[in-house]
């Protein structure tokens, strides 16, 4: 019966005097004379230091934990994502509140003038401006006008005590502010709508006043 050794590389039995092992193909070379099989039992030292395997070395710059890896936090990310929750809950109150609370609407001639435009109608011209304040202060007359037109911010018109007119201008003085040239706000009369906007010497819009009194208020 031939002796059986381990092969040097995979530990598979191999036959004394075999050229290969039959499990992995590795070349095998033996001494001139057998040995005692105790001796042989591991492969010879040269033979175990060609073919033992190396371990595994863990990647450059990698540091093996013995325990399980500890959670680190990131305080500065995390005070960045505080801050961006925070902005973002301001900003949402800033946005309710400017939605749920109802626009300035305009009292003076200048800021009258500014919102007012070319193509609006009556209930727009309210929604901007506030026609209930002026009248409660007597700062607002409206004018018929047989012709009435704006160029350049110079106003053509001719007055007319006719509340059958084709359009007709209102006259805002303005809240608090006195002695300004107010605005006017020109409409036609059908439709009603904005046909422009400009201003009137102080002067001029009086003797308009004194001129129209007593005539019913058209709005």
């Amino acid at each position: 019966m031939r002796q059986q050794f381990q092969c040097p590389r995979c530990g598979a039995q191999v036959a004394f005097g075999a050229r290969f092992c039959g499990n992995c193909q590795t070349p095998l070379n033996w001494p001139t004379q057998p040995q005692p099989p105790a001796q042989y039992q591991q492969p010879p030292p040269q033979y175990q230091q060609q073919y033992q395997q190396q371990p595994q070395q863990p990647a450059s710059g990698y540091q093996q934990q013995s325990g399980p890896p500890k959670k680190k936090t990131n305080v500065w990310l995390m005070g960045c994502l505080g801050m961006i929750v925070l902005a973002a809950v301001i900003g949402g109150i800033a946005l309710a509140v400017s939605t749920s609370s109802p626009a300035t609407k305009a009292t003076t001639p200048s800021s009258i003038v500014s919102k007012v435009k070319v193509g609006m109608t009556i209930a727009d011209v309210m929604e901007v401006v506030d026609i209930d304040k002026l009248t409660a202060e007597k700062c607002f007359v409206v004018v018929d006008c047989n012709s009435l037109s704006f160029n350049n911010d110079v106003l053509n018109y001719e007055a007319t005590k006719d509340i059958e007119s084709p359009y007709f201008m209102w006259l805002c003085f303005g809240s608090v502010v006195q002695n300004l040239n107010p605005a006017v706000i020109g409409f036609s009369a059908n439709p009603e709508m904005v046909i422009g906007t400009g201003r009137i010497d102080f002067a001029e819009a009086q003797t308009l006043v004194e001129w129209n009194s007593n005539r019913p208020f058209r709005r």
